[in-house]
C-alpha cells in the first residue's frame, strides 16, 4: 500500500454529465487513504456555503472536464461559480478531461487543452 500525506480533494462536476465517473474517482481516492468530497445536492437547497467551505479547505481540486463544465445555470451555485472560486483561491487543479472540446468559450479559456494540472 502507498502512503500518502493527509490530503483533501474536492471533486467538481456537472452531475448530469459525470456523476458515475466522479463517484468512481472518489472511491479510488478514499481507498488510497485520501479524503475526497463530492457535494450531494438535495433538490431545492443552496449548497453554495458547503461547497465554498470544502473548496477552501481542500488541498487540490479535481475537475471532471465534461463538455458542459463551467456552464452558468439558474442554480445558485454551478460549475461556473465553482471554477471561478477554485481559481480565485489559487487551488491546484487536476483536470480529467472527458470531452474533445468544452461547450463554453470561458471554460476553454480557463482550462485550455494544454492544461491537465495547474499548480
Amino acid at each position: 500500500a502507498f502512503l500518502f500525506p493527509a490530503m483533501s480533494v474536492f471533486i467538481s462536476l456537472r452531475y448530469a454529465e459525470a456523476n458515475n465517473e466522479a463517484q468512481r474517482v472518489q472511491q479510488e481516492l478514499i481507498a488510497a487513504g485520501i479524503d475526497a468530497f463530492i457535494c450531494d445536492p438535495l433538490p431545492g437547497t443552496d449548497m453554495s456555503q458547503l461547497i465554498a467551505e470544502k473548496i477552501e479547505s481542500s488541498d487540490v481540486c479535481v475537475i471532471m472536464g465534461t463538455e458542459g463544465y463551467g456552464e452558468e445555470t439558474k442554480s445558485n451555485f454551478s460549475t461556473y461559480q465553482e471554477l471561478q472560486f477554485i481559481q480565485d483561491e489559487k487551488k491546484p487543479i487536476v483536470v480529467l478531461k472527458m470531452c474533445d472540446r468544452y461547450k463554453h468559450a470561458r471554460t476553454r479559456m480557463l482550462l485550455p487543452n494544454s492544461v491537465s494540472y495547474v499548480p
